[in-house]
Protein backbone atom coordinates (compact mmCIF):
# COMPACT_ATOMS: atom_id res chain seq x y z
CA UNK A 1 0.00 0.00 0.00
CA UNK A 2 2.59 2.56 0.80
CA UNK A 3 4.33 1.70 -2.61
CA UNK A 4 1.13 2.59 -4.47
CA UNK A 5 0.62 5.70 -2.24
CA UNK A 6 3.98 6.67 -2.94
CA UNK A 7 3.63 6.15 -7.03
CA UNK A 8 -0.06 7.88 -7.28
CA UNK A 9 0.73 10.87 -4.31
CA UNK A 10 4.47 11.21 -3.09
CA UNK A 11 5.80 11.19 -6.75
CA UNK A 12 3.40 12.86 -8.34
CA UNK A 13 3.97 16.02 -6.00
CA UNK A 14 7.77 15.46 -6.50
CA UNK A 15 7.28 15.50 -10.27
CA UNK A 16 5.12 18.83 -9.83
CA UNK A 17 7.82 20.29 -7.37
CA UNK A 18 10.73 19.91 -9.47
CA UNK A 19 8.59 21.28 -12.57
CA UNK A 20 8.00 24.05 -10.86
CA UNK A 21 11.02 24.57 -9.88
CA UNK A 22 12.19 24.14 -13.66
CA UNK A 23 9.90 27.09 -14.46
CA UNK A 24 11.23 29.25 -11.53
CA UNK A 25 14.62 28.65 -12.62
CA UNK A 26 15.02 29.01 -16.32
CA UNK A 27 11.87 31.42 -17.18
CA UNK A 28 10.82 33.43 -14.47
CA UNK A 29 14.38 34.25 -13.02
CA UNK A 30 15.67 34.67 -16.63
CA UNK A 31 12.38 37.66 -16.68
CA UNK A 32 13.68 39.18 -13.48
CA UNK A 33 17.42 38.60 -14.24
CA UNK A 34 17.00 40.60 -18.42
CA UNK A 35 14.49 42.91 -16.18
CA UNK A 36 17.36 43.91 -13.73
CA UNK A 37 19.89 43.68 -16.75
CA UNK A 38 17.97 46.25 -18.51
CA UNK A 39 17.08 48.51 -15.59
CA UNK A 40 20.93 48.95 -15.22
CA UNK A 41 21.62 49.53 -18.70
CA UNK A 42 18.96 52.28 -18.92
CA UNK A 43 20.08 53.89 -15.22
CA UNK A 44 23.67 54.02 -16.99
CA UNK A 45 22.25 55.56 -19.94
CA UNK A 46 20.26 58.09 -18.15
CA UNK A 47 23.67 59.08 -15.67
CA UNK A 48 25.57 59.65 -18.97
CA UNK A 49 22.76 61.91 -20.83
CA UNK A 50 22.46 63.36 -17.43
CA UNK A 51 26.08 64.02 -17.13
CA UNK A 52 27.35 65.27 -20.17
CA UNK A 53 23.88 66.83 -21.94
CA UNK A 54 22.21 68.47 -19.22
CA UNK A 55 24.98 69.72 -16.93
CA UNK A 56 26.80 70.21 -19.92
CA UNK A 57 24.47 72.96 -21.30
CA UNK A 58 23.78 74.42 -17.42
CA UNK A 59 27.52 74.79 -17.23
CA UNK A 60 27.82 75.95 -20.87
CA UNK A 61 25.17 78.77 -19.73
CA UNK A 62 27.14 78.94 -17.18
CA UNK A 63 30.46 79.82 -18.76
CA UNK A 64 28.81 81.90 -21.18
CA UNK A 65 27.16 84.23 -18.23
CA UNK A 66 30.76 84.29 -16.93
CA UNK A 67 32.03 85.63 -20.33
CA UNK A 68 29.50 87.75 -20.94
CA UNK A 69 30.08 89.60 -17.03
CA UNK A 70 33.53 89.98 -17.94
CA UNK A 71 33.15 92.23 -21.20
CA UNK A 72 30.03 93.99 -19.47
CA UNK A 73 32.42 94.58 -16.01
CA UNK A 74 35.23 95.81 -18.45
CA UNK A 75 32.76 98.74 -19.33
CA UNK A 76 32.12 99.56 -16.11
CA UNK A 77 35.36 101.61 -14.94
CA UNK A 78 33.75 104.27 -12.57
CA UNK A 79 34.33 106.90 -15.16
CA UNK A 80 32.01 109.75 -15.34
CA UNK A 81 33.68 110.92 -18.84
CA UNK A 82 33.51 107.36 -20.43
CA UNK A 83 29.83 107.19 -19.26
CA UNK A 84 28.75 110.48 -20.67
CA UNK A 85 30.85 109.77 -23.90
CA UNK A 86 29.21 106.51 -24.51
CA UNK A 87 25.96 108.24 -23.71
CA UNK A 88 26.33 110.73 -26.35
CA UNK A 89 27.50 108.34 -28.85
CA UNK A 90 24.81 106.04 -28.44
CA UNK A 91 22.38 109.51 -29.18
CA UNK A 92 24.01 109.90 -32.15
CA UNK A 93 23.97 106.74 -33.28
CA UNK A 94 19.98 106.57 -32.48
CA UNK A 95 19.63 110.12 -34.22
CA UNK A 96 21.55 108.98 -37.69
CA UNK A 97 19.64 106.15 -37.55
CA UNK A 98 16.08 107.26 -37.31
CA UNK A 99 17.51 110.39 -39.61
CA UNK A 100 18.22 107.62 -42.05
CA UNK A 101 15.13 105.65 -41.33
CA UNK A 102 12.87 108.92 -42.51
CA UNK A 103 14.45 109.39 -45.31
CA UNK A 104 14.13 105.71 -46.84
CA UNK A 105 10.56 105.78 -45.72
Amino acid sequence: MDELYDALFVNRVKNLGNACFFIDSKFVDGAVNGTAATTRGTATLSKLFDTYVVDGLVNFVGWINMALNRVATSFQTGLIQRYVLVTVVGIVVFILIYYNGLLNF
